[in-house]
């Protein structure tokens, strides 16, 4: 994603049908400055192709009461799949 510094907001392709029109103080995914881009880079992508969105933790609706607990959070239960099908082996 992108980040302005001075405002602390963030953006990414697909969060506003534009990028921000000022982009004084905005930085790329890469670190590097909006507004100091070269001229060959002024259309490139400001947030990773990969990004998504982002929050914070106040909007988690289900975030646990004692999230911010020094002594952490329990955990009752970790469920793991890998990447392989669902279906018998040897059926691919």
């Amino acid at each position: 994603m992108a980040y302005n510094e001075l405002t602390e907001e963030v953006w990414w392709e697909g969060r506003t049908p534009a990028p921000p029109a000022d982009v004084t103080g905005w930085r790329d995914w890469t670190g590097e400055l909006i507004a100091e881009r070269p001229a060959d880079r002024k259309d490139a992508p400001w947030a990773h192709p990969n990004s998504r969105f982002t929050t914070t933790l106040a909007n988690v609706t289900t975030l646990a009461p004692d999230a911010g607990d020094a002594a952490g959070v329990p955990v009752d239960l970790v469920i793991t799949r890998d990447r392989e099908p669902l279906t018998p082996r040897g059926r691919r």
